[in-house]
């Protein structure tokens, strides 16, 4: 009995070490820096003939994550919340884009932790489909290893 009680504490330690260690890693690709992303969207609106109108901060809920990155962002919150890992300020910013030749716009929310980047998501603004396709195509070669949902905007 007493065998059965220590290795359930072992392998409960073993579990709590690897999660804790596991949460001190990074959420996301986190491959782009905060700094870099005016930048990199102004680079995409190019590409796609659009030009920003607007920036502004946003909510960060506005920004859903994949299941494997909520989980590792819930994992997080809850460490850093027991002082276990360190906590990171979150926040989002939406980009307003004006497509020059037509009509069609968009609006482009980046999350970010920290300092990098966890996620992005077009919100699209009346019938914008194809502009929205292509701006999500230019993102994907901006920010290779990352999400971008889509939604329709109200």
């Amino acid at each position: 009995m007493k065998h059965i009680i220590l290795a359930a504490l072992v392998t409960l330690a073993i579990l709590l070490v690897g999660s804790v260690l596991y949460a001190r890693g990074p959420i996301g690709p986190e491959s782009v820096l905060h700094k870099d992303v005016g930048h990199l969207i102004k680079k995409v609106a190019a590409n796609t003939q659009s030009i920003i109108i607007n920036l502004a901060p946003a909510s960060p809920g506005i920004v859903p994550l994949s299941w494997p990155l909520k989980s590792r962002w819930l994992l997080k919150s809850a460490f850093a919340n027991l002082g276990l890992v360190q906590q990171q300020l979150e926040v989002a910013e939406v980009f307003e884009v004006k497509q020059s030749q037509t009509d069609a716009s968009l609006r482009c929310f980046v999350r970010v932790r920290g300092d990098h980047v966890i996620g992005l998501h077009l919100e699209t603004t009346g019938h914008s489909g194809s502009f929205v396709a292509q701006f999500q195509n230019e993102l994907k070669k901006v920010f290779p290893s990352y999400v971008v949902s889509i939604s329709n905007g109200a």
